[in-house]
């Protein structure tokens, strides 16, 4: 049976649980299978885009709602400037005490994006992240996991499952099935990113 919706899945965990007793915790599974899907996949189908307009002398901006992890960061201009990311640790040891400039680096404090130097004016900045698909439940029935990940939604959620049962077997051969899905989905992901490139090799 295919799974395209959030009331499939519960039912395929069901269904292959055997027992008719835990619909009370499934959402809990699949929960706990986003979450980790959130954790371990950084996949381009995940990026999105965000602008933030900064203002002389405010080192600090609101990342958006569904923010997981950056890509990349630059401002825009002529030339573009790509900025580095750095440790909260390194960004003030190498900045802490610095005048206002034209950022260099970024870093994640807080929840929020900080930028190193302190900006001297404004500035536009355009970020590329990992977003968080919007959860599944019965009032969200589908997203990117659930229309582009199934199998490995499925099996995830079966991982969470067993475990909760205390079925030591289950749990491997569903980790093991997931696990396999995931080097697949990284793999195909990495050749769709180099497909359209041309590779250069200069001689001599």
């Amino acid at each position: 049976m295919a799974i395209t919706t959030y009331t499939e899945l519960q039912a395929a965990i069901t269904s292959r649980l055997h027992r008719n007793d835990l619909s009370s915790v499934i959402p809990d599974f699949i929960a706990f299978a986003e979450k980790r899907m959130q954790r371990e996949l950084r996949l381009s189908g995940l990026e999105s885009t965000d602008t933030i307009t900064c203002v002389a002398g405010t080192p600090d901006y609101a990342l958006p709602a569904d923010f997981k992890a950056f890509r990349s960061v630059n401002i825009a201009g002529d030339p573009v400037r790509n900025l580095e990311y750095l440790t909260p640790e390194t960004a003030d040891k190498l900045f802490g005490t610095s005048s206002a400039s034209k950022p260099y680096g970024y870093s994640l404090i807080g929840g929020r994006i900080y930028l190193f130097y302190t900006p001297d004016s404004d500035y536009t900045v355009n970020i590329i992240y990992y977003a968080k698909p919007t959860a599944l439940s019965e009032a969200n029935q589908t997203n990117y996991f659930i229309t582009e990940l199934p199998d490995a939604l499925l099996y995830a959620s079966m991982v969470a499952a067993s475990t909760h049962i205390k079925d030591d077997n289950a749990v491997q051969r569903w980790a093991t099935l997931y696990q396999s899905e995931i080097n697949n989905i990284k793999e195909a992901d990495q050749e769709d990113k180099w497909s359209g490139s041309n590779m250069r090799v200069h001689l001599g």
